[in-house]
C-alpha cells in the first residue's frame, strides 16, 4: 500500500486466522479469560487476530491518504464452524452446511466520502466460493 500510494492499485486479503488449525499465541488466548471453553476461546482469540490485522489495513490506507479512493469489502466464505465454538443463530447449520447457517455471511462495503456510512442495504449480494475437489494434476484420475 504505502509503495503504491501514488498509483492505481488492487488487493486481496484473504485471512485464515479463524480458520484450523486454531493455534493462538499465549498472550492472546490469555485475552479471553473470560471465557470457559479452550475451544471457544481459541477462535475468540484468532477472530480478534483477523480483527487486528483489517484495523491495521485500514489505517495504513488512512496513513497513506488513499482511504477516500479506496473501496474495500469485508466478507466471509461461510457460516461459522461447529456450534462448540461459533454461534449462527438464528439459522440452521454450520459451516458446508446447505442451511442458511452454512452459507448466509456478513458482507460489509466502506468507501469513506463515496458510500454513506452506517447504512443497512437489503439487496442481495452474491459472492462464489469455487471449489474443485480434484484440481487438474491432483488425486486419482
Amino acid at each position: 500500500m504505502r509503495r503504491h500510494a501514488a498509483q492505481p492499485w488492487s488487493l486481496y486479503l484473504a485471512f485464515n486466522a479463524p480458520h484450523g488449525p486454531l493455534q493462538p499465541t499465549s498472550e492472546r488466548y490469555n485475552q479471553f479469560a473470560s471465557i470457559a471453553s479452550t475451544t471457544r476461546r481459541n477462535y475468540a482469540a484468532q477472530v480478534s487476530l483477523q480483527d487486528d490485522a483489517v484495523s491495521e489495513t485500514l489505517a495504513a490506507l488512512g496513513d497513506t491518504g488513499q482511504q477516500s479512493k479506496t473501496l474495500a469489502f469485508f466478507f466471509s466464505d461461510n457460516g461459522g464452524p461447529e456450534p462448540y465454538c461459533t454461534s449462527n443463530t438464528p439459522w440452521r447449520g454450520w459451516n458446508g452446511h446447505m442451511y442458511e447457517g452454512g452459507r448466509l455471511v456478513p458482507f460489509v462495503a466502506s468507501w469513506p466520502g463515496a458510500l454513506p456510512s452506517g447504512v443497512d442495504y437489503t439487496q442481495k449480494v452474491v459472492r462464489t466460493d469455487r471449489r474443485n475437489p480434484k484440481p487438474e494434476g491432483r488425486g486419482p484420475k
